[in-house]
């Protein structure tokens, strides 16, 4: 079942950090990639 959104409809909003995630991935190398998702509107 698909959800519809009408997407006219909607508006931006402010918001603030709470906190900040980092993604850490160990590679094969033995290096570590640290990143993380910024969302700059919603």
């Amino acid at each position: 079942m698909a959800i519809r959104v009408d997407l006219s409809k909607l508006r931006e909003v402010d918001f603030e950090v709470k906190r900040e995630v980092w993604n850490k991935y160990k590679l094969s190398d033995g290096s570590i990639l640290r990143f993380k998702v910024v969302l700059t509107s919603f």
